[in-house]
């Protein structure tokens, strides 16, 4: 029995013993000097082979050992007082190494990368974000020189945070590592040191955050800052801002350098803007006062915006300024953007478009804009003081031919001469103006009654029709003029104008170099021109327009050898319209163009069509007016149309008058050989009614000459008509030309002209001008008889 307990108690030591070396191989891992524990663990194993031997002994022999057995008892006491106390320590163990745990976790986690350094300089701890930054791995920075991660500038300042004291604040510095690619990392460093303890030699804590980006951007934002400063330097306004009480917190160079306020101080950085404004108000500068009372309205918020025109004067040298202030907000505080801009040049740019806007630059009298100012006050005047106001229209006579003639610059001389004749004929409270082209207008204020405006416009045309010295030659002119009264004629001054304007055309009308009054016949006139140029836009649309031809005979056999393409407009109120009644208003409104694309595709295709019905070729007759002649579409559209229709070129002959020669002899030289280039033929018509040079007869690719009618038809009653027949048949053969005489009208015209030997003939003595269907039947050979059936039989 005694053996038994013995050998229990012995067991009981062993098993708790060895329990205990266990736990303190366990609690070694949390220890902070392991050979603590292994001391321990050492006891324990020499503790436990004590019991395990006794218990051997007492196997072998059971007697003799009751010693040794009660001190193998209290060795067991003391052994479940060991166990508990070490199973005791096991959570505050635990607890430590969850700590432990929770700090590395932390250390790992963290943005900022992460050195301990030892007082050697070299590196004992980097967390895993600081090689990340660089670059390299965790074991090739441990125990590597601190030193050989810093660029070499930046080395003197991380050496400087090695040295700081245990007990010192620690310190933060810009330093700049070497990344394992040979790159370079801007960091901020807060450097902590270590004190150093009995068992931890110290060092230092080193954190860096990569402030690359921050460099980048506060890099972009100095950079954005410098260009900022240097464009508002160079702005040529001065430019500066002020604080909420006034104050110049900034300026740019040319504030700095330039006088440039409403007084005379010149403010610089530093002061305060509106007390000097405020001191140089009391002194009778009343820009200055306004000036200060804006920048006080847009620093309270009550304007968005003041602006300042005032004037200085720096030697005798007047200049203008515009002053601005603009209000902005910035971190809660309102300032003033105040600028000076000098508009000195604006003004007298400003001041020189005003004299332009109503000043004629060629002749220095009012413009159009400005005579219709004047005359809308001399209307009220004149309404107020019940006088009469009388405006005259002038349109020069033949101007055009001066400006062909002698050129441009003659021309704007004869207009300077004419602007101070007219001057010289009226008063000075009166107005000359110039409206455009060769049209002046006057307006003579004040009158008693309408035969002042009659002594005024005599006394005009006299001074007109002397000569005028141009390009060393004497020049005649002369103007024809209309006249519009207030309030008889129109109480509103672009009534009064216009119906002045359609008074002059009556003057034209009835022979120029004259004069003549408005009257009430004349506007309904000019109503129903008007009403005219209406209906002749929409003719073509409305198929108004037709083709009347007329056949040219020839002399010789008496066949048909030409024909001349006539326009109509069987206008739908009116009836069949003669060319007289509306191709003067085509021409001067300028539908003359598309009615003239027209008629000349229009004839070239009846022509093909005539040659399909097997009619004989026979050339067709197109007359080109001046208009039409100077439109620079005129040769594409005739190219065009020859394409178009198939006509042979040499089939079209193109007819202008003797006037267009005598008018505009360079227009003709340059236009007529372009068109002979494409094969048509050239004819002068209406010949003797003007005064065509010989020389440049001969120079034209003329071939055919018509004589007016107006010679044909005075042959037996006006000897000069016959003479002048005769000589132009004689001169057109003489220079190798075709001879046609139109407006044949009876059969002795016929028979002298034959005498004459006249090539070709044409009127309603041969046959009038009819329609397309009508002259058809003229044109086209005659069918020959059908054999009837009994002559055939009895063959």
């Amino acid at each position: 029995m005694t053996t038994t307990i013995v050998l229990l108690i012995l067991t009981a030591t062993i098993l708790l013993r060895g329990a205990a070396a266990v736990l303190a191989l366990r609690l070694a891992r949390h220890l902070r000097h392991r050979w603590h524990c292994y001391l321990l663990l050492g006891s324990l194993i020499v503790a436990t082979l004590r019991p395990l031997y006794t218990l051997c002994r007492a196997l072998i022999s059971p007697q003799g050992f009751a010693p040794d057995i009660l001190e193998e008892i209290l060795s067991l006491g003391v052994s479940f007082l060991l166990l508990g106390g070490i199973y005791g320590l096991q959570p505050v163990l635990e607890e430590i190494r969850n700590q432990g745990e929770r700090y590395r976790r932390v250390v790992e986690a963290t943005k900022e990368g992460i050195l301990i350094v030892s007082p050697a300089g070299m590196v004992n701890f980097v967390n895993r974000q600081m090689a990340k930054m660089l670059g390299f791995p965790e074991e090739a920075l441990l125990q590597r020189p601190y030193l050989d991660l810093i660029v070499p500038a930046s080395r003197e300042r991380a050496a400087a945070l090695l040295r700081e004291k245990p007990d010192g604040p620690g310190s933060v510095a810009d330093l700049c590592l070497q990344t394992a690619g040979g790159g370079e990392l801007c960091t901020l460093v807060s450097c902590t040191p270590i004190a150093a303890e009995t068992n931890s030699p110290g060092g230092t804590l080193l954190m860096a955050m990569d402030i690359s980006e921050r460099r980048r951007i506060e890099e972009a934002l100095r950079s954005s800052e410098n260009f900022a400063r240097a464009t508002v330097d160079a702005l040529a306004q001065r430019v500066a801002i002020l604080s909420a009480d006034g104050g110049i917190l900034a300026a740019n160079r040319c504030w700095q350098e330039h006088a440039h306020c409403p007084f005379p101080e010149q403010p610089v950085q530093g002061d305060n803007y509106l007390d000097l404004l405020d001191h140089a108000a009391t002194r009778g500068h009343a820009a200055a006062d306004a000036f200060a009372r804006g920048i006080r309205g847009v620093l309270v918020g009550q304007l968005s915006e003041f602006t300042l025109e005032y004037s200085r004067t720096n030697d005798g040298e007047v200049r203008w300024y515009l002053g601005r202030i603009t209000p902005f907000n910035n971190d809660g505080g309102t300032f003033a953007v105040v600028t000076h801009d000098d508009i000195t040049a604006l003004k007298t740019a400003e001041a020189a478009v005003k004299e332009l806007a109503y000043q004629d630059t060629l002749t220095g009298l009012p413009n159009r804009l400005l005579l219709q100012d004047r005359l809308d006050q001399q209307l009220i005047q004149a309404g107020r003081e019940q006088e009469q106001v009388a405006v005259l229209f002038l349109d020069l006579d033949h101007f055009k031919v001066v400006n062909d003639t002698l050129g441009h610059g003659a021309g704007d001389h004869l207009l300077q001469v004419v602007a101070k004749r007219l001057l010289g004929c009226v008063r000075k409270s009166d107005t000359v103006a110039r409206i455009g082209g060769d049209e002046f207008v006057i307006i003579l204020n004040g009158l008693d009654n309408s035969g002042d405006a009659t002594v005024t416009a005599r006394k005009i045309l006299h001074a007109l029709t002397l000569p005028v010295r141009l390009e060393g030659q004497e020049v005649f002119t002369s103007t024809s003029i209309g006249i519009a009264l207030f309030p008889d004629d129109a109480d509103k001054a672009e009534n009064l104008i216009s119906h002045a304007d359609m008074a002059m055309y009556l003057a034209k009308e009835q022979g120029r170099n004259t004069y003549r009054y408005f009257s009430r016949n004349l506007n309904d006139r000019a109503q129903q021109r008007l009403r005219t140029e209406v209906d002749l836009r929409h003719a073509l649309d409305r198929r108004e327009i037709q083709l009347y031809f007329q056949d040219q005979v020839a002399v010789a056999d008496n066949r048909i050898c030409g024909v001349e393409a006539l326009i109509r407009w069987n206008h739908p109120e009116r009836g069949m319209l003669l060319p007289g009644e509306f191709l003067p208003l085509a021409e001067e409104t300028g539908l003359i163009l598309p009615l003239g694309n027209w008629i000349l595709r229009r004839a070239c295709e009846k022509a093909r069509e005539w040659d399909r019905q097997g009619c004989p070729p026979v050339r067709i007759a197109i007359n080109l007016s001046r208009r039409q002649l100077a439109d620079p579409e005129l040769l594409p559209t005739l190219r065009q149309t020859l394409a178009d229709t198939g006509l042979p070129p040499e089939r079209i002959e193109l007819e202008v008058t003797e006037n267009i020669l005598q008018q505009d002899p360079a227009m003709a030289a340059a236009v007529l050989p372009r068109l002979s280039g494409l094969g048509v033929t050239i004819a002068v018509d209406d010949f003797g009614t003007g005064f065509t040079s010989l020389n440049l007869l001969r120079r034209l690719p003329v071939k055919r000459l018509k004589i007016d009618h107006t010679f044909i038809h005075e042959i037996f009653t006006d000897q000069a008509a016959a003479a002048i027949v005769r000589t132009t048949i004689g001169l057109a053969h003489n220079l190798g030309l075709t001879v046609i005489a139109e407006g044949v009208e009876n059969e002795q015209q016929r028979a002298f002209l034959l005498v004459q030997g006249c090539d070709e003939l044409q009127g309603v003595h041969l046959t009038r001008p009819a329609p397309e269907i009508e002259f058809l039947r003229l044109l086209r050979p005659p069918t020959p008889p059908v054999p009837s059936p009994s002559s055939t039989s009895g063959t």
